[in-house]
């Protein structure tokens, strides 16, 4: 799965550790499984949206475009939610 996020993140000479934060604009709606008390990225997720690489962010840094951002840790081949 790690191998797929990163064919998928547009970033060279970037290698996640157990601190590196993708947000939620990198997924597509349907990646997302949404309760009434939280949301959580479904397991077999990988990011897909990005911009423009020139653009692109390391630990999505980019402007925020919504209130309910999420951000997800990288944790080798896990990744673990963290609700903000």
């Amino acid at each position: 799965m790690l191998e797929q996020w990163l064919k998928q993140i547009p970033m060279k000479h970037w290698t996640p550790n157990k601190d590196s934060l993708l947000c939620s604009d990198h997924f597509t709606e349907n990646c997302f499984d949404k309760s009434a008390f939280q949301v959580r990225l479904k397991s077999d997720s990988v990011p897909t949206r990005f911009g423009d690489p020139q653009t692109a962010c390391i630990i999505c840094k980019q402007k925020r475009s919504h209130e309910s951002m999420h951000s997800f840790y990288f944790l080798s081949n896990i990744f673990i939610f963290l609700c903000m």
